[in-house]
């Protein structure tokens, strides 16, 4: 299995939501994102969400949280 998965490519308007391994780096995870996933503007996706505390964070909800399909992994948020 790949090191990070995308598993929603969309969340609102600038978020996507990615399965990736806990040691997957914001690197990695981007660099995936960018290819596979193109955001609409020129910067592209730039930010890797690790917790709530981080802006885009998800207020009430715990993140990162594991994959359903693979609870060794985590669902991470990206934003553009």
């Amino acid at each position: 299995m790949d090191k990070v998965v995308i598993t929603k490519r969309w969340l609102g308007l600038g978020g996507m939501q990615v399965c990736a391994s806990r040691d997957a780096t914001d690197k990695e995870i981007l660099a995936v994102c960018n290819a596979d996933n193109p955001a609409a503007i020129e910067a592209g996706w730039s930010t890797v969400v690790r917790s709530v505390d981080e802006p885009g964070g998800a207020a009430g909800r715990h993140i990162p949280v594991a994959c359903e399909a693979n609870p060794g992994r985590v669902l991470l948020v990206v934003l553009c």
